[in-house]
């Protein structure tokens, strides 16, 4: 018997070889031949119908429909992405949609990284030792304005590659957990699902800014800010005041929420295409 590959047709259910349950598979890979085709029966060890567990009854999501689509171009991107997104709130639906292919995942995830690092890294600016948009207000307004737009861009890319090291080192993790489930989690559906999830990230980096700003509209609305402080000697010698905790929780609090969020959705990604069928490389 020939070793299981990507495109090897599986049961996505259990995982069962169907390759041999079907006369001609090749044609039904094909969408349009498909349609010509009697259904290919069931799994028999699972029941399932076969057909469900064909490449091509995965539609694919937004963005992966918008990527193949001849009008590739940002307006429609800026529609997809949004749509994709909004999609997430469903994700079993969304995960039995994904395609498993190549290359479709990579602007996505490329996008959702920015875009978190950029809003991570942002309170950072102008901040840090050695920044040189730190402390130029003497400077002519256009050359400060270029310098602050330029130490930006650099750290939300820093930002992003420490997101992308996260992200890599979770598509290692899955994968190695579907070997040791005898699971067929092919790099494609890793990468895919990862990408999905990374809106995830997106959360991960604003949900604390949403949280002190909330706080902030608090204490200026309503003049209520908490005062006090306390104790936690011998483990800090110096007493911690409230809003130094309150603050530190919804940062804290926030950035737990939003792995949580990209965690949740990576694990029922991985459930719903354990044993997917990657579509065959055009």
């Amino acid at each position: 018997m020939k070793p299981i590959s990507p495109h090897t047709l599986l049961c996505e259910s259990c995982g069962y070889l169907l390759e041999g349950l079907i006369e001609s598979p090749g044609e039904f890979a094909d969408g349009n031949a498909a349609q010509n085709l009697a259904p290919p029966g069931n799994c028999p060890e699972c029941g399932r119908p076969i057909a469900t567990s064909l490449p091509t009854h995965r539609t694919g999501t937004d963005w992966q429909k918008f990527y193949h689509h001849a009008n590739f171009q940002k307006r429609y991107g800026i529609t997809a992405w949004l749509r994709t997104a909004w999609s997430m709130r469903h994700p079993k639906r969304t995960f039995d949609q994904l395609r498993i292919e190549n290359k479709s995942s990579r602007w996505l995830l490329a996008i959702n990284l920015l875009i978190a690092g950029a809003i991570l890294i942002d309170p950072l600016v102008g901040a840090l030792v050695g920044d040189p948009s730190r402390g130029g207000h003497a400077r002519d307004v256009i050359a400060q304005l270029a310098i602050t737009g330029v130490v930006w861009i650099a750290l939300a890319c820093i930002g992003a590659g420490l997101l992308f090291s996260l992200t890599a080192l979770e598509v290692f993790g899955i994968r190695f957990i579907s070997r040791q489930r005898g699971w067929r989690l092919t790099p494609q559906a890793a990468w895919q699902i990862v990408s999905h999830a990374s809106y995830g990230w997106i959360l991960f980096a604003t949900l604390p800014m949403l949280a002190m700003a909330l706080l902030y509209s608090i204490l200026v609305l309503f003049n209520v800010a908490p005062n006090g402080t306390f104790s936690i000697a011998p483990i800090y010698p110096d007493p911690i005041s409230w809003p130094v905790v309150i603050q530190g929780g919804l940062v804290v609090g926030g950035l737990v929420l939003g792995l949580f969020t990209f965690e949740s959705l990576v694990y029922i990604g991985v459930r719903r295409c354990k044993f997917a069928t990657a579509l065959p490389d055009k």
